[in-house]
Parts: structure tokens; C-alpha cells; sequence
């Protein structure tokens, strides 16, 4: 019984709370700041699981990996069972450099 679950882009970058609110989560991808396997997508681009994510929040860019896909808004303890955090540490550090100063 291997249902494929399907969610939109906006919807899943609001569940797992990349963003504050799924407006933001829409205005993001339709200024091009949000990538699925390096192409900018629509808000309503289905994700699957596997894909890599790339959302431009500057100075950061961030990279994540789907590894599920939510029913739901989650509580930020669960996010990590549903996606890798593979944004590099030299991205990390620009937002540090940028707190510091």
C-alpha cells in the first residue's frame, strides 16, 4: 500500500517552518527564491520525496533534502524527520558574520 503523498511547495515550506506564515512561503517562490533541483518553481509545485530544496533567504541560501512529506503544520522537534538540513556551513557562517556585526 505505497500511496504517494503529494504537497504543494508553499504548503510544505509553511509545515516545517521555514517560513512564518504560507503567504510568505508563496511570495518567496514567485520571487524566485525558492529552487526544486536548481529550477525556480511556482507556489504550486508538487514536491516529492527526495528532492532538494533551495529557499534564498539573504544572505543565506539554504538546502534542504524531502525526506517525507507532512500531513500538517509540525512542531519544530518533528521537522527533522521530514527533511535534511544540507545547507553548507560557509552559508551558515555568512549569517553569522551578519548578527555580529
Amino acid at each position: 500500500m505505497s500511496q504517494e503523498k503529494e504537497l504543494r511547495i508553499d504548503k510544505f515550506l509553511w509545515s516545517v517552518r521555514v517560513y512564518k506564515t504560507r503567504s510568505m512561503a508563496t511570495d518567496s517562490c514567485k520571487r524566485g527564491r525558492v529552487l526544486i533541483n536548481d529550477i525556480p518553481v511556482k507556489p504550486s509545485r508538487t514536491i516529492l520525496t527526495g528532492d532538494i530544496i533551495q529557499v534564498r533567504k539573504p544572505p543565506v541560501l539554504y538546502t534542504f533534502k524531502i525526506t517525507d512529506i507532512p500531513k500538517s503544520r509540525l512542531g519544530a522537534k518533528l521537522v527533522s524527520d521530514y527533511m535534511d538540513d544540507l545547507t553548507p556551513d560557509e552559508e551558515l557562517f555568512k549569517l553569522e558574520v551578519r548578527l555580529s556585526a
